[in-house]
């Protein structure tokens, strides 16, 4: 019968990235859907049980709570007011300010030009300026000067999702439907090639009335 053949060393798969991974099953799409529809029945769960989450504040643009100073009598990119801190973190800041060219508020995103994160701002710009969905929060402008980037955000009163959750004012039936309208907000973003990739209750706002924006 010959000589026995050598026993088949396994041998694991190279490291890879998680998100990396998933893109190339094609699943990343099905896993951002299907996270916010477990969150939804989580939350459902907070609303029977009365548990609470932990408290804290940030903006729906992904920031925390403190921010560099301005004043109002400084003008950015000698077209942006800012009027009040919005939040704040790791890769920059959100300030509500008046867009003096149109009269418009906005929620200015400051990203310094140091590292990756003015790449990644850039490019988060550029993927939502192709966004026109009512669950989509619309960007109107991209800038840059020497030290910062700069995304104008349309701004829409509310809160977060976060808040909402630690505030114990939602119903099952209102975060139900605040789910789903972020699902629509996804598939329209999905649509066009783009991945939200951090869908979490401090990065969803809830507006004023019942539209959500992602």
């Amino acid at each position: 019968g010959g000589p026995p053949r050598p026993a088949r060393t396994w041998r694991p798969d190279p490291p890879a990235r998680p998100a990396g991974r998933l893109e190339r099953l094609r699943l990343l799409e099905e896993l951002e859907l299907r996270l916010v529809v477990e969150a939804a029945h989580w939350v459902a769960s907070l609303t029977v049980s009365g548990r609470t989450v932990r408290r804290g504040r940030q903006s729906p643009l992904g920031m925390g709570e403190a921010a560099p100073a301005l004043t109002t009598s400084e003008l950015v990119l000698n077209r942006y007011r800012p009027l009040r801190p919005l939040g704040s973190g790791g890769s920059g800041s959100v300030w509500l300010s008046r867009d003096e060219q149109t009269g418009l508020d906005v929620a200015l995103k400051i990203v310094a030009r140091e590292g990756k994160s003015a790449a990644r701002a850039e490019r988060e710009a550029k993927a939502a300026a192709q966004l026109r969905h009512p669950a989509c929060l619309r960007a109107y402008a991209f800038g840059r000067d020497s030290r910062h980037v700069y995304i104008a955000y349309e701004f829409v009163p509310g809160r977060t999702f976060r808040e909402a959750l630690r505030d114990g004012g939602l119903s099952e039936d209102a975060a139900i439907e605040a789910c789903a309208q972020i699902c629509d907000g996804l598939a329209h973003a999905h649509a066009a090639g783009i991945l939200h990739r951090d869908i979490k209750p401090s990065n969803v706002l809830l507006a004023d009335g019942d539209r959500v924006r992602v």
